[in-house]
């Protein structure tokens, strides 16, 4: 902190009135791949703490009355820190942030605003362009990045004041420190002021900041060809978690205003705890108990990552003079650790991660999940005084809870098959320290942070079932026969459902295909885009062609002399490499379904029968390639069991995940619109309600037909063996599996509406690694992206998935030889 420790920020929240703080329902992502940079202002003071914090950074003040007390001439040096402080803060490997600020009363006209800020940054009789000229040069190379001046929106007058000028002096102090930085150090980041906020909105007001853009627009011509002069803006957030979410996005909202697009910095964030011993404050004002202020710590690290702040630091490392009994230190003068501090170490090994940023309100709990890979952190608490059970899908294969301060305790897969999903037990809210508002919790109580690793990954059971904790459910018996012989998780997506009987037939759903296991033993797949069950062309603003029945007339008559060789000829002539100058990879990407090893593993095999199982895959293709006419990026080749889809933006040629958007027909569950308008007459929508017999809506609409539980999460039994296994290729896709898509219960007040789950949530209270052994990770095997729908211009996820016709009016006999594969049949495969 400047002179005053104590800011004026957070003098004005303890007279804020009923600011109570709502998040919205929808998913805020931040996915850049980059973390936050978090530090703690003033970190040199306790050095030692400081390297075992976790912090990456540190901010110090440069007074500039220290530097010239009494003249241009003097240099006598910080009065903060020493260059030795500095030193050891590089060779530790931290970044330092500089503050530039209090001006010395021989060099201001008011002891506060400089001197001839209107003279040319070369002029010497530009005080302030020649001190920080002279500062930035002396420290080039070590200090990089600095934050212009400390809380100018205090108005003038009030005890904690640092600026008593206009917006239009404060734009050219501005201008002046960054042609000066930048001629001393080109690579320099000059840093807007951190500013209060609330400074602003009691008074009703434009943000500081908008108002000095303001008058650079007014006063400056060169102002928006340069950015204003600044490369990002500070803002100091205070006392709750949440509004650091809320406050960036007004700052952004702001700059946006006049065509910018910042970095965010949060310098300053904390709450002051009153039950202390060395706190003199009573409860109230804004305030939190040393516990609680434990859970600020890591709440407020988790929105920084979800507002997707480009550095954030908790104000302050050591308490130092504590101004009106208020300590702000992680640790205390006589370098005993405050709950805070052990609470940022947690945040900072579990939190400070890149990926992708999800903040959620699921009921009353508030959830924060980082996702990166196969690596997921999910941290969550309550927002009222009310403990929650917070149920979360698992998605990784090993998993650990940790507690606040650090506590850890390692999980196992949920065996309760009334349970299949980890509970996080969330403790109740307890600091409603808003004066004004007792009903205002403004921390949130405990957090829990869950780990999961392995994220996408599967587990053998028993040696014979594969479980994908990441949907929950799992592959055994001859479906997992069939799905290890022809591709795994590249052909075929994550399972989305139990095995079921349907129209009679018992199937099971993938993300990409449905297959069906014949009478006879044999495995086969539905003709998903057949007329009886999912013919559409229209999915989530996704447009592919239709069939053409010009082009499939002209397939040989079924058993024809060579008619295997002559469909295969039919598709090597109408799926291209290369179209139009494009080159999708349609005929490629069909030749290359799968390899010799995966049908063959005992390398019994012969290469000539691949392109047989290849059509046994896909089928034949029912149109030729077509541009979506929404996204001229992707274009699309329809086949009898999925749809080719090029996205010229990637390269990448796959197929889509169609039998997610099948299963969302049946469940009602994250159903499209335009979908759902092309299906509301077929007889598989919203069929799944498990107040129902058979779990069927219509039962009259689908005979033969028992849904009870096919979409419901499976969970490990309790005295299972994990082991380990090799792992699938994944489904290349960037759509999402539908584990988080809502599901019925058989509980759920006799509907099947459910309560949806909360993608890119998980949380537990977990207990020890199960009987069998620990869990083991499937190596390599991918992860899905959060959210299973996408809009116009990302990826479409069609479905895989029902038995039906084909497009010409009836399926063609299987056209490739069978094959015999681990005691089963299998042929091409049909509807």
């Amino acid at each position: 902190m400047m002179r005053f420790p104590l800011l004026a920020g957070r003098l004005c929240l303890a007279v804020v009135v009923a600011l109570s703080f709502f998040l919205p329902s929808a998913p805020a992502v931040h996915a850049d791949g980059s973390a936050v940079s978090f530090g703690i202002d003033e970190g040199y003071r306790a050095p030692d703490l400081f390297d075992q914090s976790g912090a990456t950074w540190d901010r110090i003040d440069f007074h500039w009355d220290a530097y010239q007390p009494n003249g241009p001439t003097d240099w006598l040096g910080n009065s903060e820190s020493t260059d030795a402080d500095i030193a050891r803060d590089l060779a530790s490997g931290k970044s330092i942030v500089g503050v530039i600020t209090n001006p010395p009363a021989w060099a201001t006209r008011n002891g506060s605003v400089p001197l001839n800020l209107n003279l040319p940054v070369t002029d010497p009789q530009n005080y302030w362009a020649s001190f920080v000229h002279r500062l930035a040069s002396a420290y080039a190379g070590k200090i990089d990045s600095w934050i212009i001046w400390n809380e100018p929106d205090i108005d003038p007058g009030h005890p904690m004041s640092t600026w008593a000028g206009s917006e239009d002096e404060f734009y050219m102090l501005l201008k002046d420190a960054d042609l000066a930085i930048k001629s001393a150090n080109p690579g320099a980041t000059v840093v807007f002021a951190g500013t209060t906020y609330w400074n602003d909105v009691l008074e009703g007001r434009k943000l500081f900041v908008e108002r000095v853009l303001d008058a650079g627009t007014r006063i400056d011509p060169t102002a928006a060809a340069n950015g204003y002069y600044f490369d990002a803006v500070d803002i100091h957030i205070y006392s709750s978690p949440y509004r650091i979410l809320t406050i960036t996005r007004a700052y952004r909202d702001a700059l946006a205003r006049y065509n910018l697009t910042k970095p965010i910095w949060v310098s300053e964030m904390n709450v002051v705890p009153w039950n202390d011993p060395r706190s003199t404050v009573p409860r109230g004002g804004f305030r939190a108990t040393l516990d609680e202020q434990a859970s600020y710590i890591v709440e407020a690290v988790a929105m920084a990552e979800a507002a997707g702040v480009q550095r954030a630091a908790v104000y302050k490392m050591i308490d130092g003079t504590i101004i009106g009994g208020e300590p702000y230190g992680l640790v205390r003068n006589d370098l005993s650790v405050r709950p805070a501090y052990t609470a940022f170490q947690t945040a900072m090994r579990y939190l400070d991660v890149p990926g992708t940023v999800t903040v959620q309100s699921q009921g009353d709990a508030r959830i924060v999940t980082i996702a990166n890979g196969a690596h997921r952190v999910t941290v969550a608490w309550s927002t009222t005084p009310t403990q929650i059970d917070l149920p979360i899908p698992p998605q990784g294969v090993t998993a650990k809870l940790v507690t606040k301060l650090g506590q850890v305790t390692d999980l196992r897969l949920p065996s309760d098959p009334n349970q299949p999903d980890y509970v996080l037990n969330l403790s109740p809210a307890t600091d409603n320290t808003d004066d004004s508002n007792p009903n205002d919790y403004i921390i949130g109580g405990d957090p829990i942070i869950l780990v999961e690793d392995g994220v996408g990954q599967g587990v053998m059971i028993n040696g014979n079932t594969l479980y994908y904790p990441i949907t929950g459910f799992a592959i055994t018996g001859p479906y997992l026969d069939y799905f290890q012989h022809r591709g795994g998780l590249r052909t075929f997506g994550y399972p989305i459902s139990r095995p079921f009987e349907l129209l009679g037939s018992q199937v099971q759903f993938f993300q990409r295909r449905v297959l069906q296991l014949r009478p006879d033993g044999t495995m086969g797949q539905l003709n998903l885009l057949d007329p009886g069950l999912m013919p559409y062309t229209q999915i989530n603003n996704a447009t592919f062609p239709a069939p053409d029945l010009s082009l499939t007339h002209q397939l040989p008559t079924a058993g024809s002399p060579d008619y295997v060789n002559k469909v295969l000829q039919y598709v090597q002539a109408t799926a291209p490499n290369v179209w139009n100058g494009i080159p999708v990879s349609f005929q490629s990407t069909f030749n290359n379904s799968v390899t010799l090893s995966e049908v063959f593993p005992n390398g019994k095999g012969q290469p000539s029968l691949l392109p047989g199982v290849d059509l046994e895959l896909w089928g034949v293709p029912t149109s030729l390639p077509a541009v979506d006419p929404n996204n001229h990026n992707f274009i699309y080749q329809r086949f009898q069991r999925g749809v080719m889809h090029y996205d010229r933006t990637t390269g990448i040629t796959q197929g889509l995940l169609l039998a997610d958007y099948f299963k969302s027909i049946i469940t009602g569950q994250n159903l499209p619109a335009d979908l759902a308008a092309q299906a509301q007459d077929s007889p598989f929508y919203k069929q799944y309600d498990a107040s129902k017999p058979r779990w069927v809506a219509r039962p009259d609409q689908l005979p033969n037909t028992d849904l009870s539980f096919a979409f419901e999460r499976q969970a490990v039994p309790a005295s299972a063996t994990i082991t380990i296994v090799n792992a699938d290729q994944p489904a290349t896709s960037t759509q999402t599996p539908t584990a988080s898509t809502a599901t019925p219960t058989a509980a759920a007040q006799g509907s099947a509406t459910g309560t949806p789950t909360v993608a890119a949530t998980a949380t537990v209270t977990g207990t020890s690694t199960p009987s069998g052994g620990t869990p083991t990770v499937v190596a390599g095997t991918p992860t899905p992206t959060a959210g299973s729908q996408t809009p116009v211009g990302a990826s479409p996820t069609p479905t895989v998935g029902t038995p039906g016709p084909s497009p010409t009016g009836a399926a063609p006999p299987d056209p490739t030889p069978t094959l015999s594969i681990g005691g089963h049949v299998f042929g091409a495969g049909g509807g």
